[in-house]
């Protein structure tokens, strides 16, 4: 028999049609869809079996578009994005431990065990986790303007050390210099070498602050896991710095981050990370055929660096503000305060998807605006602020968390309220645990507002939130306030911590006498009080009890206007 290209028989018509509306409709259909389902997992064994529905109106998305499951919990995107990893947004009431995936693939959702109206959580951030005090100063480099040059650098640290920090430190270091230099040899003409022996003998010196570091950071995730948070937020800085790091010693760094966040985790909470630009790997190296440089180290390790979550009436969005901007004299040079433009189109597709069903959280390594009440004149921020006014404004955004500046803190702004946790580490590049202290935030989160407040590693927090305007930040630092008053009643929250639980009994007392008070989980409580409307205020006394019946105290003298 001959073979032929053509059939022996008649082609029916049927068949014609077919090809031809396959024909015409291959625009509309692409090869390169990405489809799957998103299922409520009954059992928990992550694959979807006989009576485990599918979820309607859960976001899935390839970090550029956003499509919503329909009835069935069917979703279908174009491709797999720009990273070539498909997330789902993890839903109130829902936990998703495969939350995201290379290419297609169902979801499994596995029920929470109770339903979350309000809840405590912690955020931390800038843990620049490290574990040899070598690994400091090889990693540790000066920087300063380009046409400076090296020795006018560790000058100018120098200085500043001397006019910014305690004296004891100060001296360390430069006396630490003085002996690694050569004799008649001035400190204001030491270069980058004999700064990095000042350090290094710093933080060898038995007893240095600087050398416990390390062991600081282990146990202030012990300490954060005692706390028994519904969830904790990283916002970036995980690592010492990964830009210029070996990836041996990357390894080492994020292996030590993984046990901190398992410590948490082992007791229930959900730990949400947030890349930093201390997290972008080997970006001062000139090898980009490295899978994991840039974003790929920690794209490996968690995930999607941008992606959202809903929690009770919240939605937290994490934002990845990094993105390659090569230079004339350097063509590998990164921004650390620009979107993408996929980040940028994701982030507007689900706010949109959002729609003002939840108060929307954002978590951002880098501030979105400078906060002039820092020190060294804000210039840390201002060289890092990312523009987003339109997005924030547009859709309401109340809070962004922050990172970044290693100083605890707030700013109050329009259209957000950048909220920052400091540094876990309490280290900055030049300066101290003096000057930059170790601790991280606690926050209630309920009712569309967040009630928070600043804790020192190590440390017992007593203190009032609120009043001190809406949805209070920090514990009032004044030792009275004068507020409005709605219907005559005043809105109080306070806080109490111990170092690493809560206290036995918290109480609140007005002029000596008890207020009722209703809790909100261990740490926070609420009254509704009526200030003094003569000339003298009434005294407000937060009384917080340990088991052996030692005590803190809060005070607060409150008059109406």
């Amino acid at each position: 028999m001959t073979s032929s290209t053509y059939p022996p028989f008649p082609v029916p018509l049927r068949t014609h049609l077919r090809l031809a509306l396959a024909i015409l409709l291959l625009p509309l259909v692409s090869a390169a869809d990405v489809t799957g389902v998103v299922f409520v997992d009954l059992d928990g064994d992550g694959s979807r079996g006989p009576g485990e529905p599918g979820q309607s109106s859960v976001a899935v998305s390839n970090g550029r578009e956003v499509a919503k499951t329909d009835a069935a919990g069917r979703y279908r995107l174009p491709d797999s994005g720009p990273r070539g990893l498909v997330f789902v947004t993890r839903p109130a009431g829902f936990e998703c431990a495969d939350w995201y995936k290379r290419g297609a693939g169902d979801f499994a959702l596995v029920p929470r065990a109770a339903p979350e109206r309000d809840f405590f959580f912690v955020q931390l951030s800038d843990p620049h986790v490290y574990d040899q005090p070598a690994h400091f100063v090889e990693e540790y480099e000066l920087e300063g303007p380009w046409w400076a040059p090296r020795f006018l650098v560790a000058w100018y640290t120098l200085r500043r050390l001397r006019e910014a920090v305690v004296p004891r430190f100060t001296d360390d270091v430069i006396g630490g210099l003085r002996r690694a230099l050569p004799p008649g040899l001035d400190v204001a003409d030491a270069g980058d070498v004999a700064i990095y022996l000042a350090y290094l003998d710093e933080f060898q010196r038995p007893g240095s602050e600087l050398g416990d570091i390390p062991r600081k950071i282990e146990r202030a995730f012990g300490e954060i896991a005692a706390l028994r948070p519904t969830l904790v937020v990283a916002t970036g800085d995980l690592v010492l710095d990964a830009n210029g790091s070996s990836q041996e010693t990357l390894d080492v760094w994020m292996d030590l981050y993984r046990r901190g966040l398992l410590e948490i985790e082992s007791t229930g909470a959900t730990v949400y990370s947030t890349i930093g630009n201390h997290d972008l790997r080997g970006i001062r190296h000139r090898d980009e055929g490295d899978p994991l440089r840039g974003l790929g180290s920690f794209e490996a390790a968690f995930g999607p660096s941008s992606y959202s979550f809903d929690r009770g009436g919240f939605r937290f969005v994490a934002l990845d503000t990094h993105r390659l901007d090569p230079g004339d004299d350097d063509g590998t040079a990164w921004a650390y305060n620009e979107l993408r433009d996929d980040v940028r189109r994701w982030l507007r597709a689900d706010l949109n998807a959002n729609a003002g069903v939840r108060a929307i959280v954002l978590m951002n390594h880098e501030p979105f605006f400078a906060d002039p009440s820092l020190p060294f004149d804000g210039s840390l921020v201002e060289s890092h602020v990312v523009d987003l006014d339109d997005l924030l404004g547009e859709f309401g955004v109340a809070y962004t968390l922050t990172g970044h500046t290693h100083f605890p803190g707030s700013q109050r702004g329009d259209p957000t309220t950048h909220i920052s946790a400091g540094s876990l580490t309490g280290l900055g590049w030049f300066l101290p645990q003096e000057v930059y202290p170790s601790g991280y935030r606690l926050v209630y989160a309920r009712d569309g507002r967040l009630y928070s407040a600043w804790k020192e590693v190590g440390r017992a927090l007593v203190g009032f939130v609120q009043p001190a305007g809406d949805a209070a930040i920090d514990p009032v630092s004044a030792h009275s306030v004068t507020a409005e008053t709605a219907e005559g009643f005043l809105e109080v929250v306070g806080v109490a911590a111990d170092a690493s639980g809560p206290f036995a009994l918290l109480s609140l007392e007005l002029d000596g006498e008890p207020v009722p008070a209703e809790r909100w989980g261990a740490y926070f409580l609420r009254a509704r009080i009526e200030p003094s409307r003569g000339t003298s205020p009434r005294t407000l006394v937060l009384k917080a009890v340990r088991d052996d019946g030692s005590t803190e105290t809060a005070r607060l003298d409150v008059a109406t206007n």
